[in-house]
């Protein structure tokens, strides 16, 4: 979903979706013709060449420089023989200019991105850069390491609507990472038929600034990026930790003065803070009526009971243990006769190795429970 903030975040607009309907009802309306995402970026170069394209708080670059730098690092690409068809990785520090003028660089050339977050493992990584034959990686300050056809030549040319434009893998937690590749063609369509159903009442332009805070090897941040791009927006590129520490993301949102982002309806709903600089302290809110799912943080006291308390119950928990290992150990030894013994030792031994092996999971919860104040439940919201 697109969001728009007006005087504050929490001013969303989402056109396309009625609260009390079980589905998104949307109108539908002519296919555009078939286009690249290069193309796109063209597009808004020419209709915006002074326009801000992208601030990550370093450099600000206009969409004419944008595109320029974007062909130069491109050529630098084709001198060493990547062109069309060729799978690029890419695994960048966040946050970065250079890693999205990267991401245009391969595109330019056409072939394709394969993104891989810094923070996620080698092993990992290593797995993508072989699922999808990925030829050469770019790191970080435009360095490039070769996996495989260091030698073989690719012809460079603009890309084709028919053309991969990325590849993005799933994080692979429950099983092997699967690719999906996404061609310009298709990519270009959802950009240009997202313009038309989001903020059709005050669409983004030239001076909106829009938040990129979701790692490349996520599959909505193309949507970021293209969102901006795509009307002559400023892409505001956000580190990883300013995005993981929701504390200090409604502060930096304010002094970067992000106007619009791209999310799914619940987190975007959720930030309702102002954005202005002169705002971007969170608003006070009345002790009375405190905000839902934002209690008061529970004192020091109460954090060392339900500390107290959860140590309490992971003793009970190991001696409860202990007292049944050793309960069967005695039934064991009482048994009468070798057949008895065999049973009772089967038993006990089956018992035993259950209880161990479940004994870590019981003991989690009450070590590495959520420390919240349901574990105080003596302390009560102020009014």
């Amino acid at each position: 979903m697109t969001a728009r903030h007006n005087d504050r975040l929490g001013a969303i607009e989402f056109p396309a979706m009625a609260a009390d309907e079980p589905f998104a009802t949307c109108s539908g309306a002519t296919a555009t013709a078939a286009r690249t995402l290069w193309q796109i970026l063209e597009t808004t170069a020419k209709a915006f060449p002074l326009a801000s394209a992208i601030d990550d708080g370093q450099s600000v670059l206009s969409y004419r420089d944008l595109l320029s730098e974007a062909r130069q690092a491109g050529y630098r690409l084709a001198s060493r023989g990547i062109g069309a068809g060729d799978r690029i990785g890419i695994r960048m520090t966040t946050g970065s200019v250079e890693r999205y003028r990267s991401i245009l660089a391969v595109l330019s050339v056409g072939a394709a991105y394969v993104p891989v977050d810094l923070a996620d493992p080698d092993d990992h990584a290593q797995l993508v850069w072989s699922a999808a034959a990925v030829r050469a990686i770019i790191g970080d300050d435009g360095e490039l390491t070769w996996r495989t056809g260091r030698h073989r030549r690719s012809p460079a040319r603009r890309p084709v609507p028919d053309d991969e434009a990325w590849i993005i893998f799933a994080s692979g937690t429950t099983s092997t990472p699967k690719g999906l590749a996404v061609t310009h063609g298709n990519a270009a369509a959802f950009v240009d038929a997202e313009a038309g159903l989001f903020l059709r009442d005050d669409p983004l332009a030239p001076g909106d600034r829009v938040l990129a805070g979701l790692p490349v090897a996520f599959d909505t941040s193309g949507a970021e990026m293209w969102l901006a791009w795509r009307h002559g927006a400023c892409l505001v590129p956000a580190r990883r930790e300013v995005v993981r520490t929701g504390a200090d993301l409604l502060g930096w949102l304010g002094q970067r003065r992000v106007t619009a982002h791209a999310a799914a309806a619940t987190p975007a709903a959720a930030i309702t803070e102002p954005l202005s600089p002169a705002d971007s302290a969170p608003a006070a809110r009345p002790a009375s009526s405190p905000a839902p799912g934002d209690p008061a943080r529970a004192g020091t006291a109460a954090y060392v009971a339900c500390g107290a308390l959860r140590l309490l119950a992971f003793l009970a928990l190991v001696f409860a243990a202990a007292a049944v290992i050793c309960g069967g150990f005695r039934w064991v030894c009482g048994s009468v006769g070798r057949p008895d013994l065999y049973l009772r030792s089967l038993t006990a031994g089956t018992g035993t190795f259950a209880l161990l092996c479940g004994l870590p999971i019981a003991a989690k919860w009450p070590l590495a429970g959520r420390w919240t104040r349901a574990c105080a439940p003596w302390r009560r919201t102020s009014g």
